[in-house]
Protein backbone atom coordinates (compact mmCIF):
# COMPACT_ATOMS: atom_id res chain seq x y z
CA UNK A 1 0.00 0.00 0.00
CA UNK A 2 1.42 3.40 -0.94
CA UNK A 3 1.41 6.38 1.41
CA UNK A 4 -1.29 8.03 -0.71
CA UNK A 5 -3.48 4.90 -0.52
CA UNK A 6 -2.91 4.63 3.23
CA UNK A 7 -3.90 8.28 3.69
CA UNK A 8 -7.04 7.82 1.58
CA UNK A 9 -7.97 4.72 3.56
CA UNK A 10 -7.36 6.45 6.89
CA UNK A 11 -9.52 9.38 5.78
CA UNK A 12 -12.26 6.98 4.69
CA UNK A 13 -12.23 5.20 8.05
CA UNK A 14 -12.60 8.59 9.76
CA UNK A 15 -15.59 9.44 7.55
CA UNK A 16 -17.21 6.09 8.38
CA UNK A 17 -16.78 6.70 12.13
CA UNK A 18 -18.19 10.22 11.76
CA UNK A 19 -21.17 8.83 9.83
CA UNK A 20 -21.80 6.22 12.53
CA UNK A 21 -22.16 9.05 15.05
CA UNK A 22 -24.04 11.45 12.74
CA UNK A 23 -26.65 9.87 10.41
CA UNK A 24 -26.70 13.01 8.24
CA UNK A 25 -23.20 12.08 7.04
CA UNK A 26 -24.03 8.52 5.96
CA UNK A 27 -24.90 9.30 2.33
CA UNK A 28 -21.58 11.06 1.78
CA UNK A 29 -19.74 8.23 3.56
CA UNK A 30 -21.39 5.63 1.31
CA UNK A 31 -20.33 7.66 -1.73
CA UNK A 32 -16.73 7.71 -0.46
CA UNK A 33 -16.78 3.95 0.22
CA UNK A 34 -18.16 3.31 -3.26
CA UNK A 35 -15.52 5.50 -4.87
CA UNK A 36 -12.72 3.98 -2.77
CA UNK A 37 -13.51 0.42 -3.89
CA UNK A 38 -14.28 1.43 -7.48
CA UNK A 39 -17.99 0.76 -7.13
CA UNK A 40 -20.94 2.62 -8.57
CA UNK A 41 -23.47 2.36 -5.74
CA UNK A 42 -23.74 1.43 -2.08
CA UNK A 43 -26.64 0.69 0.23
CA UNK A 44 -27.10 0.09 3.93
CA UNK A 45 -30.06 -2.21 4.39
CA UNK A 46 -31.46 -4.65 6.86
CA UNK A 47 -33.65 -7.67 6.39
CA UNK A 48 -36.09 -9.05 8.93
CA UNK A 49 -35.29 -12.42 10.50
CA UNK A 50 -38.00 -14.21 8.54
CA UNK A 51 -36.58 -12.85 5.32
CA UNK A 52 -39.89 -11.40 4.20
CA UNK A 53 -38.89 -7.76 3.73
CA UNK A 54 -36.00 -5.32 3.71
CA UNK A 55 -35.51 -1.79 4.94
CA UNK A 56 -33.15 0.49 3.03
CA UNK A 57 -31.56 2.82 5.58
CA UNK A 58 -29.18 4.77 3.34
CA UNK A 59 -28.08 4.65 -0.28
CA UNK A 60 -25.76 6.18 -2.85
CA UNK A 61 -25.89 5.89 -6.64
CA UNK A 62 -29.30 4.23 -6.89
CA UNK A 63 -32.51 5.55 -8.42
CA UNK A 64 -35.76 5.73 -6.45
CA UNK A 65 -37.60 3.67 -9.07
CA UNK A 66 -35.11 0.81 -8.88
CA UNK A 67 -34.96 0.83 -5.08
CA UNK A 68 -38.74 0.48 -5.03
CA UNK A 69 -38.64 -2.30 -7.65
CA UNK A 70 -35.97 -4.08 -5.65
CA UNK A 71 -37.93 -3.79 -2.41
CA UNK A 72 -41.25 -4.85 -3.93
CA UNK A 73 -40.31 -7.38 -6.56
CA UNK A 74 -36.70 -8.46 -6.81
CA UNK A 75 -35.51 -8.79 -3.21
CA UNK A 76 -36.22 -12.53 -3.15
CA UNK A 77 -34.10 -13.02 -6.28
CA UNK A 78 -31.03 -11.29 -4.84
CA UNK A 79 -28.26 -13.92 -4.72
CA UNK A 80 -26.55 -12.15 -1.82
CA UNK A 81 -29.35 -11.89 0.72
CA UNK A 82 -29.75 -15.56 1.51
CA UNK A 83 -26.06 -15.64 2.38
CA UNK A 84 -26.44 -12.81 4.93
CA UNK A 85 -27.95 -15.22 7.42
CA UNK A 86 -24.55 -16.90 7.94
CA UNK A 87 -22.65 -13.66 8.62
CA UNK A 88 -21.34 -12.77 12.04
CA UNK A 89 -22.44 -9.45 13.51
CA UNK A 90 -20.45 -6.65 11.92
CA UNK A 91 -19.24 -8.75 8.98
CA UNK A 92 -19.82 -7.33 5.50
CA UNK A 93 -20.16 -8.97 2.11
CA UNK A 94 -20.11 -7.73 -1.46
CA UNK A 95 -21.08 -9.31 -4.76
CA UNK A 96 -17.54 -10.39 -5.63
CA UNK A 97 -17.15 -12.06 -2.21
CA UNK A 98 -19.92 -14.45 -3.19
CA UNK A 99 -19.59 -14.89 -6.95
CA UNK A 100 -17.70 -13.53 -9.95
CA UNK A 101 -19.17 -10.24 -11.18
CA UNK A 102 -19.77 -11.85 -14.60
CA UNK A 103 -22.12 -14.38 -12.93
CA UNK A 104 -23.90 -11.63 -11.00
CA UNK A 105 -24.42 -9.74 -14.26
CA UNK A 106 -26.50 -12.65 -15.52
CA UNK A 107 -28.90 -12.54 -12.55
CA UNK A 108 -32.24 -10.75 -12.37
CA UNK A 109 -30.64 -8.08 -10.16
CA UNK A 110 -29.04 -6.40 -13.18
CA UNK A 111 -31.58 -4.16 -14.84
CA UNK A 112 -30.94 -4.42 -18.58
CA UNK A 113 -33.33 -1.53 -19.29
CA UNK A 114 -31.09 0.82 -17.28
CA UNK A 115 -28.04 0.11 -19.44
CA UNK A 116 -27.58 2.01 -22.70
CA UNK A 117 -26.83 0.31 -25.99
CA UNK A 118 -23.36 0.69 -27.44
CA UNK A 119 -23.37 3.38 -30.15
CA UNK A 120 -20.87 1.32 -32.21
CA UNK A 121 -22.06 -2.30 -32.02
CA UNK A 122 -25.50 -2.09 -30.38
CA UNK A 123 -24.74 -4.44 -27.45
CA UNK A 124 -25.79 -3.58 -23.88
CA UNK A 125 -23.09 -1.64 -22.06
CA UNK A 126 -21.91 -2.26 -18.47
CA UNK A 127 -21.67 0.39 -15.79
CA UNK A 128 -17.93 0.84 -15.24
CA UNK A 129 -17.82 3.75 -12.75
CA UNK A 130 -19.81 6.54 -11.17
CA UNK A 131 -18.37 9.92 -10.22
CA UNK A 132 -20.22 12.61 -8.31
CA UNK A 133 -20.98 15.58 -10.55
CA UNK A 134 -22.65 17.74 -7.90
CA UNK A 135 -25.06 17.40 -4.99
CA UNK A 136 -27.75 15.61 -7.00
CA UNK A 137 -25.91 14.51 -10.13
CA UNK A 138 -23.61 11.65 -10.98
CA UNK A 139 -21.65 10.95 -14.13
CA UNK A 140 -21.92 7.30 -15.10
CA UNK A 141 -19.43 5.76 -17.49
CA UNK A 142 -20.67 2.71 -19.37
CA UNK A 143 -18.32 0.41 -21.29
CA UNK A 144 -18.99 -2.13 -23.99
CA UNK A 145 -17.48 -5.57 -23.40
CA UNK A 146 -17.77 -6.38 -27.10
CA UNK A 147 -16.00 -3.46 -28.76
CA UNK A 148 -14.62 -1.58 -25.70
CA UNK A 149 -16.44 1.67 -26.56
CA UNK A 150 -17.30 3.97 -23.65
CA UNK A 151 -20.24 6.30 -23.08
CA UNK A 152 -20.72 8.88 -20.31
CA UNK A 153 -24.20 9.77 -19.04
CA UNK A 154 -25.18 12.48 -16.55
CA UNK A 155 -27.87 11.18 -14.15
CA UNK A 156 -29.95 12.95 -11.51
CA UNK A 157 -29.96 11.07 -8.20
CA UNK A 158 -31.76 11.39 -4.89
Amino acid sequence: MTILQANRFSSLVGEIYDAAANPALRGAALEQVSNFVGGCAATILSRDAAGLSIEIHEHFGTDTRFRQLYRDRYVELDPLLDRHLDLAAGQTVGVTDVMPHSDFALTSMVFVSDRPRCPLCGESMWLARVVSAGPHLSERTFECATCEAAKEVLVERD
